[in-house]
């Protein structure tokens, strides 16, 4: 029985859990706004040329104040899959008028998409975690 490979498997599924706790609790207690799309494409991760990242920028306006973010979610997410990123910037072209979700206690914070890349960093984090628990428990 290896028990680090125990220990990280639960610590991957653990970090699920508590990212889907605050998903549920920015989507009741966080404000929406409608903002504009501004920029919309296909980027390398930072330091690294394999991996890819949607670079999404948007605008909105709060109490008068314009506010420009780039966060797309509460996931932080990069692919070498190109399609996941098309199929994200095909949603959110530029000039598309969309609703966000900012923090009231501090509108710069804000995120465009609850639910991308979810299923991605789930079902990853899910696996790993299993993974390493089944090789521990071995």
């Amino acid at each position: 029985m290896n028990i680090i490979s125990i220990i990280f498997g639960s610590i991957s599924i653990i970090y699920v859990v508590i990212i889907e706790i605050y998903v549920i609790y920015i989507s009741k207690k966080w404000n929406r706004a409608q903002a504009v799309i501004l920029k919309s494409e296909i980027t390398n991760a930072k330091g690294d040329i394999e991996c890819l990242e949607s670079d999404i920028q948007y605008s909105y306006s709060i109490k008068g104040k314009k506010i420009t973010n780039n966060k797309i979610s509460p996931y932080n997410f990069s692919t070498s899959f190109e399609w996941i990123h098309k199929k994200l910037l095909k949603k959110y072209s530029i000039n598309t008028e969309v609703s966000i979700y900012y923090c009231p206690n501090n509108p710069k914070r804000s995120y465009l998409d609850l639910k991308s890349y979810r299923l991605s960093v789930i079902s990853s984090a899910i696996i790993l975690g299993m993974l390493f628990i089944y090789l521990g428990l071995k």
